[in-house]
């Protein structure tokens, strides 16, 4: 492994070639500002690019924080695009993380019990179903949404084992959402959407 002066000064233009990177490398790496600037997040060892996001994408997102925050559930946490650590060598960051809320004064941790997890998708739809559900079956999240913003629907993912979950279901928009992991967390994005 080449140190971290090499890595850093080197990386500029060739930042996705950083060979297989664990979380604590990837940290040290951001400190040293290698990522300034950029939309990244660690998977699978690798540091991948983030898609721009575009108008439909930001305005889904604040209407359905907006909502999931006006919920108000006790003991439970909406996270906003925050990263959320998932192996050593993974750390995604999903649209929405649901999650239990840590009590007050509790010590800092830096792993995320997540419930469910949410990706609002249009230019990422493949990855969303594809490798981002494998990685958060892997890490055992009861729930996995993918918001499919192009065609108005949402692909639910639960009972995950191994890799895969073994539960998926197709739901419009215009019918209510109802998550199994996190009581009272309900919304029918036909309501809260466009």
């Amino acid at each position: 492994m080449p140190s971290m002066e090499t890595i850093a000064s080197e990386a500029g233009s060739r930042l996705f070639h950083l060979g297989h990177l664990d979380l604590e490398t990837y940290y040290r790496l951001g400190e040293k500002g290698v990522f300034e600037g950029l939309r990244v997040e660690l998977i699978d060892g690798e540091v991948v690019k983030m898609s721009p996001m575009g108008p439909d994408h930001s305005d889904a997102l604040a209407y359905l924080n907006r909502h999931l925050v006006k919920l108000d559930l006790p003991g439970i946490l909406v996270r906003g695009q925050t990263p959320v650590p998932m192996a050593d060598d993974t750390e995604p960051q999903p649209d929405f993380t649901i999650c239990r809320q840590p009590l007050k004064g509790a010590p800092r941790r830096r792993e995320v019990e997540a419930l469910l997890l949410i990706e609002l998708s249009d230019s990422t739809l493949k990855t969303d179903l594809g490798q981002k559900a494998s990685i958060y079956a892997k890490a055992k999240v009861p729930e996995y949404w993918v918001i499919d913003i192009k065609a108005k629907k949402t692909v639910v993912h639960l009972s995950p084992k191994g890799s895969k979950y073994t539960r998926t279901q197709r739901v419009p928009w215009s019918s209510p959402l109802a998550s199994s992991a996190v009581p009272g967390l309900t919304v029918t994005l036909s309501e809260v959407l466009w």
